[in-house]
């Protein structure tokens, strides 16, 4: 082959490695093989339920460390003390690995009550709400099922087999919040919706590209923020904040403890399911309303 022959075969070749080509609805280049997934059976219709998977996957992760912190401080007493912390680092943690997982796919909400505050103020297409509170609910209850199974044989030494909700051998508080003894369902209330509001006004400072948001770094501020609310004001609840984050467990409990979960402190589980929902949509309203950032495309 002559020398030109040879450069043209050459450009030729280099020509080809930049044509773009439709593979999966993505704009891949043509000597890029498909990834393993892609390769993998029904990519498709898993790429067209990518955000309720991922919905799902981040508050699997987000339940199950935080649960299982949870668990290690009920079981491990020679840590009694420092309990409390390691919850409050159990939830920070499982948090901001859930939005690592998610974010990027879904937005990272792993929350219903967030779910429905974005939907309101046209954040998010109302066409999505139901599906992305389906996940996230199904998510905390495989989290808790999951955390059942590893800690199993912990459950049988703790309490001899005899499961009970609550007292010196009582493990409920594992899977769900109950409000502390002699806390009133108003004041409970009232905690939830605060703290709830909090949360979210919290996420949207860390993420607002109109202000100082946590560049690189947000799934972590983000977790930080739940730290904050569990150091500070989320033990006299035990912070649900997040109604799949409760509700799910909460559901899964049952099959250990019959129909105490919901008929516990008078009904209690209504407040962490109902309250977050109130304490969102307020904090996101007071957010928007008090946090006067200059319009992005007023900037630009």
């Amino acid at each position: 082959m002559s020398h030109q022959a040879e450069q043209a075969s050459a450009h030729k070749h280099d020509d080809e490695t930049v044509l773009p080509v439709h593979y999966n609805h993505r704009e891949e280049f043509a000597v890029e093989p498909p990834t393993v997934g892609e390769r993998m059976p029904l990519f498709n219709l898993r790429w067209a339920y990518r955000e309720y998977i991922a919905e799902f996957w981040g508050t699997f992760m987000l339940v199950f460390f935080g649960d299982s912190a949870v668990a290690t401080a009920t079981f491990n007493i020679s840590n009694a003390a420092s309990g409390w912390l390691i919850i409050s680092f159990g939830f920070a943690i499982g948090l901001a690995m859930g939005v690592y997982v998610s974010a990027s796919i879904s937005g990272g909400h792993l929350n219903p009550a967030i779910t429905l505050a974005n939907a309101l103020f046209g954040k998010i297409s109302w066409r999505k709400v139901p599906g992305y509170m389906f996940s996230q609910l199904l998510g905390a209850f495989v989290a808790a099922a999951t955390l059942y199974g590893i800690f199993k044989s912990q459950f049988d030494m703790f309490d001899g087999g005899n499961r009970q909700l609550q007292g010196p051998t009582g493990t409920g508080g594992i899977f769900a919040t109950y409000a502390q003894p002699g806390n009133g369902k108003f004041y409970s209330a009232f905690s939830e919706m605060v703290n709830t509001g909090l949360l979210i006004a919290g996420i949207y400072a860390v993420c607002d590209e109109r202000g100082t948001p946590a560049t690189g770094y947000i799934p972590m501020a983000v977790g930080g923020v739940i730290f904050a609310i569990s150091c500070c004001s989320g033990w006299v609840t035990g912070f649900a904040l997040n109604p799949a984050r409760d509700f799910g467990p909460r559901i899964f409990s049952t099959i250990l403890y019959g129909k105490a979960p919901f008929s516990a402190g008078g009904h209690y589980f209504w407040v962490p399911l109902f309250m977050p929902f109130v304490g969102a949509v307020c904090g996101l309203a007071l957010y928007e309303f008090f946090i006067l950032n200059e319009p992005k495309k007023k900037q630009n």
